[in-house]
Order: structure tokens, then sequence, then C-alpha cells
């Protein structure tokens, strides 16, 4: 045990050089819940030259996101914020300060409001209708065997692009077929560095590599990033100039600012505000889906009682619509206690101490990296009852289940995820729409593995392969999509 000589809280003995980069493995988040168990609900840690902090349990989180709110309202300076993140000026990265303040009161007024997401569910409804009526046609031309990682992926990918852009750029009948080719390229390439931490931000003498190497790559991808951006802008204004056409997007809104607004609202902060939406937005719901789905392969009497409920409110004459979703109480419990069981960033997006506070009675300097272990929190059995077991009717009563910052998926305090609530609509719609219009197996005799491949992001360790088919009462909806 390493106590610390001024009041850091307690922790393992690390390593020379490296500290305890060692424990970074795909088994993360347990292992430091277990760490949790030893030493207690706030432990210290070293990522080689960096102080960090993992804080376990709910009146630690309250410590740290209502007493010091503010002074934990930074995010860690690292290389892929400094190269992809503008320099720290996008949503994501700034600094907590005036800029970040009017960038996401405009986030939480503009774009995810509960008008503004009512409005969009016009471009949501119809991806998701298309998807649908793409796993129909499969598996009604003998393709019932579906790869859902990449379908997810690519309907999630689409879904937000029509809200941020106005166009699609995965799957079928997609326009510009260039440019997606592109599009797709770079996002891959973004998420590479956001899962793949610079070694120069723990070991100072890898910084001279990774701005020979890293850094260099990070710009070349930011430039084509940018330039991509930019012809958005200039397309959309144009289209708006002249009359504007077709469904409203999130870039109209933002650009409508820029009239009324053009030293805030210019062509770099517009960039940065969708760049940060688009590089946060996919991911993390296509990993939820994808366990929700096997949760319910297998679990077949809750996939029967949700399927049950859908039936009941939306009938079989017509798809999921988001205005049902209010009633649909075992779906919406699905979704919560999926995010329960595999919250798809288990250690949530970092924090960084701005000065000296204290946390569980332990002194935190200035500079520390606080990380929540959410993983942690929400298996723990001193919280959950049955905490490995797949119950969604815990969150019958939902606020109840949720309280006490005991289910954090989407995080605490002023650096909270601004887009939870689209989030858990899409997943609702999406998950809807599956059990409402097929039937789901297994693809081959053995049961279906939960293994994870965690670490920073948890994603399922085999990605989902299940066999869909029709469902009879559906077929008519399906055939006329």
């Amino acid at each position: 045990m390493w106590w610390g000589s001024r009041g850091n809280p307690p922790g393992p003995l690390g390593l020379p050089f490296i500290g305890h980069l060692h424990l970074i493995t795909s088994s993360f988040a347990r292992d430091l819940a277990k760490l949790a168990d030893r030493y207690g609900p706030v432990i210290f840690l070293r990522f080689g030259s960096r102080p960090v902090v993992v804080v376990s349990s709910p009146s630690a989180i309250e410590e740290c996101f209502s007493k010091n709110d503010i002074v934990l309202a930074n995010r860690p300076q690292l290389l892929v914020g400094k190269c992809l993140g503008d320099n720290f000026a996008n949503l994501g990265w700034a600094p907590y300060g005036n800029h970040w303040r009017n960038v996401r009161r405009f986030a939480n007024t503009e774009l995810f409001a509960t008008s503004r997401l009512n409005c969009y569910a016009a471009v949501r409804e119809p991806e998701i209708n298309s998807f649908i009526k793409h796993l129909f046609r499969r598996s009604t031309g003998g393709h019932r065997e579906v790869k859902l990682r990449k379908e997810f992926m690519n309907l999630i990918s689409n879904c937000l692009l029509a809200m941020l852009l106005g166009k699609r750029y995965y799957g079928e009948d997609v326009e510009g077929w260039e440019e997606a080719k592109q599009f797709r390229e770079n996002t891959e390439e973004l998420v590479h560095f956001i899962i793949t931490p610079a070694l120069g931000d723990f070991l100072p003498i890898f910084r001279w590599i990774d701005s020979q190497w890293v850094e260099k790559k990070m710009m070349v991808l930011a430039k084509k990033r940018d330039a991509f951006m930019q012809r958005q802008i200039d397309e959309r204004r144009k289209i708006l100039e002249n009359g504007g056409v077709g469904t409203k997007c999130m870039l109209d809104a933002l650009l409508s600012n820029q009239s009324a607004d053009p030293d805030f609202y210019t062509d770099k902060n517009i960039k940065g505000i969708i760049d940060a939406l688009l590089a946060a937005g996919v991911d993390t719901l296509y990993y939820t889906l994808e366990w929700a789905l096997a949760l319910l392969i297998r679990n077949p009497d809750v996939m029967k009682k949700a399927r049950d409920e859908l039936d009941f409110y939306v009938g079989h004459d017509r798809m999921i619509q988001e205005a049902d979703l209010p009633k649909l109480e075992i779906l919406n419990g699905i979704i919560n206690e999926t995010l329960r069981m595999y919250p798809p960033a288990p250690l949530a997006i970092p924090h960084e101490a701005a000065e000296d506070c204290t946390v569980g009675g332990f002194k935190v300097r200035r500079g520390a990296m606080i990380m929540v272990n959410i993983l942690a929190i929400q298996t723990d059995p001193k919280l959950w009852e049955d905490p490995c077991s797949f119950k969604p009717e815990r969150f019958k009563a939902v606020e109840e289940a949720k309280g006490g910052l005991k289910w954090i998926v989407f995080g605490d305090g002023r650096r909270s995820c601004p887009g939870a609530g689209m989030a858990l609509r899409e997943l609702a719609m999406i998950l809807g729409a599956l059990i409402h219009c097929f039937e789901w197996a297994t693809a081959g005799e053995e049961e279906l593995d939960m293994n994870v491949n965690a670490g920073f992001f948890m994603p399922r360790e085999n990605p989902l392969v299940a066999v869909c088919e029709p469902r009879k009462s559906m077929i008519d909806v399906l055939s006329n999509l």
C-alpha cells in the first residue's frame, strides 16, 4: 500500500517510471473496483508522471460534482484534445470558462432541448424505418443471419449525420460516394486516436517521439476534418440563402445564430461544435444496442414482455414512433438496465483539478486527473440487489432506481453529457423497432456469450451475430416501408 506523505488518498504501490500504467488492461474498470474494495472509494494512482484519483462511490461523486464541481470542471490536457479538439477549443475539450459556458448553453437550448429533439424526430424516424426495411429485405431474401455491430454503427452514424448535417454516408442509397468514403475513413482514424492515448501524455520521455509521429498524423487528420466541415458549412449556407430545401438540421440552427451573433458563432466555433458531436455520438450507442439485444436473446421472457407492451400501445398497423416512448415502461427499463450493467464508457470521461481540493477527506492536488468508476458503482451489491442479473423491472420507478448517484451513465455536474436525452430516445426507438418487427435468436446452437472487451470503453468482445425472422403480424407494415 502507498498512502503518500502529503495527504494523498491510499492506493497500491506503483512501478518505477510507469507508475500504475501496467494496470490498464481489458478488465481495467473491474480491477479498479477490486482496488476500491481494498483501499476505499477514493484511491490514488499514477499514470507515468500524471497523478490520478479514482472515485468509486456515490458519496465521493457527490463531493466531486457538487462541492467541487467548478474546481473539477476541466478536462485533462491530452494530445488528442490539442490536435483534434481545435487546441482545446471545442465543446468536448474546452476548459471551463466563458467560451465553454456559451457553447454548452447553446447545445442545451438549441440542440438538445426537448422541443428541438421533438423536431428532429422527423429526421431520426425515417432513418430507423429505412434500417428496418433493409433487415426485412435481407431476411426475406434468405439472409437471416445479421452481423449487427456494423449494421448498428451504420444506422447510428446516419441518424447523427442526418440530424447534424442533413446527410447520410453509410449503407444503401448514399449520394456523394467519394465524400462519404473519405468521411468514414477519417472517422475510423479519429476513433483510433481517441481510444489510444499518446504515451507522451503520461511519460514525458515519449513526447518527442509523439511530436514526430503521432502528433503529425493527428494534425493531418485535423486538417482533413476541418476542410470537410467547412465544405458542409459553405454548402448548407448556400442552400439556406437560396430559400432552403428539405428537413432542417442542427447546422441550420448554428448558421441562424451566426447571423444574430457573428462574433461568437464563427465558422471555426460551428465546426468545433459539430465535430465534437460527431466524435462522441456513435460508438457508445451501438455498443449499448449490441448489449441490449444480446441480453434479450438470452432472456426471452423479458423480450416477450417488451413485445407484448409494444403490441398493446403501438399495434400491428404502424411502426413505433417517438410519441409512444413515454408509455413503454418495459422498453425504457431494458435500456436503463443495459446501461447499468454495461455502461459504454465504464470509467467516464476524465476530469482535471484546476486547483487543490479535498474528496473523501483526502487532498486532491491541482493537475490531478479524476476518474469516476461508473461500472463499479452500477454493479455494487451494496447499492443494487442482485447486480449481476438482468432485471429491467428495477427501473419501474425510474427516478427512485437512478437516485443517489448510483446510476450515472451520462456523468454528473457541469460536464455531464448534454446529449443524454437524445441518446435515450434513439436507443429506445431502435431497440423498440427491432423487438416489434422481428423474432430474434442466436446464430448457432451454442449459448450467446457475454464476454466483455473492456478498458476505457466497453464493447462486446465478440461482435453480435443473430438471426432475425419477420413477425407475421408485422409483414404488411414491413412490406409497405
